[in-house]
């Protein structure tokens, strides 16, 4: 395991997530799209993944359903800043 991985594609809250995470003593790798956050679960196993629905170029759980078979036992903490009925259903049917 390496730490937490963070799918977050702004810039402002990513840093300030990786700062407060990285006081607390945690490594925490940053994917800012989809593109990265899949490569980034490709080539390593992560403690817990923190996602963003939106990453720009893609959509969060649909980079966590992708990687399903990766992420079986590691805990997911979905954020977003829309707070929808369809993106609430979306995280709670996430099986991984």
């Amino acid at each position: 395991m390496s730490g937490i991985l963070l799918l977050e594609d702004e810039p402002i809250i990513a840093r300030n997530i990786c700062r407060a995470l990285g006081r607390g003593g945690h490594a925490v790798t940053h994917a800012a799209s989809a593109l990265e956050a899949r490569q980034q679960l490709a080539g390593a196993r992560f403690d817990l993944v923190l996602a963003d629905v939106n990453l720009g170029d893609g959509d969060g759980i649909e980079v966590l359903t992708s990687a399903a078979a990766l992420l079986s036992e590691v805990p997911i903490v979905i954020m977003t800043g829309q707070d929808t009925l369809d993106n609430r259903l979306r995280a709670e049917g996430l099986s991984v």
